[in-house]
C-alpha cells in the first residue's frame, strides 16, 4: 500500500470522486480549476489500483482573535493567531475496498501534511454520524452553525449587491470577534461563481447591517452574518422580506452556531467542521462558513 500526492493519477481520482459522490466529471474539473495552485490531490494505491483518494485545498487563513483563546501551551498571545487553513475534501474510497481502513489512512496522511506545514487541517463531516468516525483521527468538533427555515413576507427593504472582494471585507468585519476562516481570493471568487452576494444596511440604530450569500437558483441563504447587537427576530424579519423580494416562498438560512454542541445535532444547531488537534490553542466560538456541500 502506498499513499502519495497525485501526479498522473488525476483521471483515477476524478473517476472515484464521481462514482462515490455522483458529481459530474466536469464539475470536478471546475473545482480543481477554481483553486489553481491552492489545491492538491492524494491517492492511496494497493495492488496497483487506486483504492482511496482525497482532495486538499487551502481555503484561506484560520484566524483566532486573542480574546477567543481560552488556553494555550505557549501563553495567551496579545494578538490574534493566524495559520493557513487546509481543508480535506471529497474523501472517497472504492465501494469494494471499504472497511479496510483506507479512508482513515489517507485522511491521517493529509492531516499530517498540513500540520507539518505549520497549518491547520479541517474537514466537514458529510453527516453527523461521521463525527465519531473522525474523532479517533484527532479531529475535534470545533466549528458550529445553525440552520433554520422561514416563510417569506411582504415589506419594504433596500439592499445592494456585492462583489467577491466587498463581501470578503464585510465578512471579516462581521467575524472579527469569532475564530473563523478568512477566505482567500480563490475561495471568494469560487463562492461568488455560485452565489449572489447581498448587503442590507441601516438596521437597528441605523448602523446595523446584514450580509448574505444566496445560492444560485435555490431558496438557500448559505451564509448570513449580522452586526453585533441585532436581535435574532429582527434578522429573521429582514430575511423574510428579502426572500419575498427575491421571489422565494420558503427560505433556508445558515448562521454561526453555538459552541456548546459536542456531537450530533440538537434542534437546528450542528457541527459544521472539525479541526485536527495539534496541542496548540483552545478557543471558543468557532465558525467555519462555506463547506462547499
Amino acid at each position: 500500500m502506498e499513499i502519495r500526492r497525485m501526479s498522473d493519477e488525476y483521471r483515477d481520482l476524478r473517476a472515484l470522486w464521481v462514482a462515490v459522490f455522483g458529481d459530474k466529471a466536469d464539475e470536478v474539473d471546475d473545482f480543481y480549476a477554481a483553486w489553481g495552485d491552492d489545491i492538491e490531490g492524494y491517492v492511496l494505491e494497493d495492488e496497483r489500483v487506486i483504492r482511496s483518494a482525497l482532495t486538499m485545498f487551502r481555503m484561506g487563513d484560520f484566524v483566532i482573535p486573542s480574546d477567543c483563546i481560552v488556553t494555550s501551551k505557549v501563553g495567551v498571545p496579545a494578538e490574534e493567531v493566524r495559520r493557513a487553513a487546509y481543508i480535506s475534501y471529497a474523501i472517497c474510497t472504492d465501494e469494494a475496498a471499504r472497511g479496510l481502513g483506507y479512508g482513515s489512512r489517507i485522511t491521517e496522511f493529509a492531516r499530517d501534511v498540513a500540520l507539518a506545514r505549520g497549518a491547520v487541517s479541517i474537514l466537514c463531516p458529510a453527516e453527523s454520524s461521521l463525527i465519531r468516525f473522525y474523532m479517533p483521527l484527532s479531529y475535534e468538533p470545533r466549528f458550529y452553525a445553525t440552520e433554520r427555515k422561514l416563510n417569506a413576507s411582504a415589506g419594504e427593504l433596500s439592499f445592494s449587491s456585492l462583489d467577491a472582494s466587498e463581501y470578503g471585507d464585510l465578512r471579516e468585519e462581521m467575524l472579527s470577534g469569532i475564530a473563523h476562516i478568512e477566505l482567500s481570493e480563490p475561495a471568494l471568487s469560487f463562492i461568488a461563481s455560485w452565489h449572489k452576494l447581498y448587503c442590507i444596511e441601516g438596521l437597528g440604530d441605523g448602523s446595523g447591517k446584514i450580509i448574505l450569500a444566496h445560492e444560485n437558483d435555490s431558496s438557500r441563504f448559505t451564509e448570513v452574518l449580522a452586526s453585533e447587537g441585532l436581535e435574532q427576530s429582527a434578522i429573521e424579519d429582514v430575511l423574510a422580506v428579502l426572500a419575498g423580494k427575491l421571489g422565494i416562498e420558503e427560505l433556508t438560512y445558515r448562521m454561526p452556531g453555538n459552541d456548546y454542541l459536542q456531537t450530533g445535532t440538537r434542534d437546528a444547531e450542528y457541527v459544521q467542521a472539525m479541526l485536527a488537534s495539534d496541542g496548540g490553542f483552545n478557543f471558543s466560538n468557532g465558525y467555519f462558513g462555506f463547506s462547499f456541500d
